[in-house]
């Protein structure tokens, strides 16, 4: 895909988008599965002491899957405002090129 395209995204399009343009068995996130278990053990260990703030917080740290980020991007519900919400969104970048927020064009219908 060229980085100068502009891609239409939308609730009904989504999922033949990301069949023909991402490999979710292939892919390779940006966090390794011992460094989102530290992750994971770090956040879990706020949960044990109640601190659910922290621990939002810290499970904020593991990349999302790209799959799941274009979903909520063309949800109705959550739409654009979804990227204003702190997620780590270092895998959609690498899965999809640094510059998709700009060729992304998102309908939510």
């Amino acid at each position: 895909m060229s980085t100068q395209e502009k891609v239409v995204l939308s609730f009904n399009n989504v999922s033949q988008f990301l069949a023909e343009n991402f490999d979710g068995v292939n892919f390779v996130s940006t966090m390794s599965q011992e460094e989102r278990t530290k992750v994971i053990e770090r956040a879990a260990a706020c949960a044990e002491t109640g601190d659910m703030q922290k621990y939002h917080d810290i499970m904020g740290e593991i990349p999302l899957d790209p799959r799941v980020v274009l979903r909520n991007l063309v949800s109705p519900f959550l739409g654009l405002d979804f990227l204003s919400e702190g997620f780590n969104l270092a895998d959609a970048d690498k899965a999809f090129g640094p510059d998709w927020r700009e060729r992304f064009e998102v309908r939510n219908g």
